[in-house]
């Protein structure tokens, strides 16, 4: 069966600072929706069943969120076939420890198609038999 994407919504917001740095302007972060679900309740929902079985267990839907500014520079050149986020993917989120991409990510690809834009490819960087496809 194939799930499709009728809406993806970018929501921006911004964390609230630490507490022993209340006066810190936290950056802009991306949250996906698709079809008015959040993505990453998505995610959570698909992981739940692998994640029991990790060593170590790893919390489902345990994510990060990219800055606008990151997001902003990985869509610049996704459309471009030989670039890195064409080939490898956009990272959706990152590792909620480190923030590092790459560590403990979601990735997805973005095709252009006619007047559509396909989101294709849905992996985790370290989670070889989670591949959610859309």
């Amino acid at each position: 069966m194939e799930n499709r994407i009728d809406m993806l919504e970018l929501r921006l917001y911004r964390n609230p600072p630490p507490d022993d740095e209340p006066e810190r302007k936290m950056p802009l972060v991306v949250e996906y929706y698709i079809n008015d679900s959040c993505l990453l309740d998505l995610i959570r929902e698909i992981e739940s069943p692998f994640a029991a079985h990790e060593t170590p267990s790893m919390k489902p839907g345990d994510y990060g969120h990219n800055t606008r500014g990151y997001m902003a520079l990985q869509f610049s050149t996704a459309r471009t076939p030989g670039d890195y986020y064409y080939d490898y993917g956009v990272e959706l989120y990152c590792c909620s420890g480190c923030g590092d991409s790459g560590c403990w990510s979601v990735l997805c690809r973005f095709r252009e198609e006619g007047d559509c834009v396909l989101m294709t490819d849905f992996h985790h960087n370290h989670r070889e038999k989670l591949a959610i496809s859309h």
